[in-house]
């Protein structure tokens, strides 16, 4: 439920439907999503899983010193 929300609500119109185009023809799987940059949501998600995945080790790291 939470998954279509974003996508119906959050997501401007032309992407959407270009997620339709590509979900168009497929048997066995779809394709969820893209990342693009153009938008800022999908810019800092992928900021901040990145630096998440590098920062929070160090930080234990260095906190358990």
């Amino acid at each position: 439920m939470e998954v279509l929300l974003i996508i119906f609500h959050s997501l401007p119109a032309d992407i959407r439907k270009h997620y339709e185009v590509i979900n168009a023809n497929v048997e066995d799987h779809s394709v969820v999503g893209l990342v693009d940059f153009r938008i800022l949501p999908s810019a800092l998600n992928t900021i901040i899983m990145s630096s998440s995945v590098v920062l929070l080790p160090a930080a234990g790291l260095f906190s358990r010193k």
